[in-house]
């Protein structure tokens, strides 16, 4: 993590939940950090918590109103970093719209909309932002896409179908860019987290999905190390990890024994 101390990092979705501990933990390592969040009432809270600490947090938080929706704020707010803040070393694609607890044919093009907006369109369009940015860098830049294990499962999915689709589409964009970026013999490198339920505001719309006890959530702080581990990794290193807490992983090896 050396190598990143004083250098520029992007968290998306950094207002709360697992964003808002990735920011805590990178800027407690001397980083600079760029949160993007539309909810500028709980991206202060951050900054003035991390402000009012200054001997845990070493480095710098800066919040900055971002609609992912919304391509222009996206370009807008990239600008804005690279000519106020500096060149981008880190991006971490951790913003995410789940939906309503439906079935497919309960969707609708609404729904399909954010999420797609969100997840896909979204971290796409930050990804290409911080690629430009990246290229100047004498160090390695790192983009993280927090996915989920949905991407890899059939994860209680079909109540949660547009979550799950556009979660794929995440992982088929981080594998072709990892290609793309070797062909052109660039400094960067793309991970793959998928975490599993998480303890986070979006859990709520997962519970009544199926069973879960409260010591089978993920905790916030786990993706946040995660984070950490990949980033601390050597430049010529590529990870891609998924977790999961163990008593789930139980859970669904059994009911995938059932089947």
């Amino acid at each position: 993590m050396e190598r990143f101390t004083g250098k520029v990092a992007v968290v998306t979705g950094s207002s709360y939940g697992i964003g808002r501990v990735i920011v805590k933990e990178l800027v407690k390592r001397g980083l600079i950090v760029a949160g993007l969040a539309r909810n500028v009432e709980h991206q202060q809270k951050l900054a003035t918590e991390i402000l009012t600490n200054p001997e845990t947090y070493t480095g710098k938080f800066h919040p900055i109103k971002c609609d992912l929706m919304q391509e222009t704020e996206i370009r807008e707010a990239f600008n804005n970093i690279k000519t106020d803040i500096g060149s981008i070393a880190i991006l971490i694609n951790n913003a995410a719209y789940m939906g309503p607890y439906q079935t497919l044919l309960e969707q609708n093009n609404d729904t399909y909309q954010k999420i797609f907006d969100t997840n896909v369109k979204g971290s796409w369009l930050c990804m290409k932002e911080a690629l430009q940015s990246m290229t100047d860098l004498p160090i390695v830049g790192h983009i993280i896409n927090i996915n989920s294990i949905v991407s890899l499962h059939d994860f209680k999915a079909e109540f949660f179908p547009l979550y799950t689709a556009s979660k794929d589409a995440l992982r088929t964009i981080s594998r072709v860019l990892r290609r793309e970026i070797l062909q052109n013999k660039q400094n960067i490198k793309v991970t793959d987290i998928s975490p599993g339920a998480t303890d986070t505001p979006m859990a709520d719309n997962i519970k009544p999905s199926f069973t879960m006890l409260e010591e089978d959530l993920l905790q916030a702080e786990d993706v946040a190390k995660a984070c950490i581990s990949v980033l601390d990794t050597a430049p010529d290193v590529m990870v891609i990890i998924f977790i999961n807490h163990y008593n789930m992983y139980e859970q669904n090896v059994e009911e995938k024994d059932e089947i």
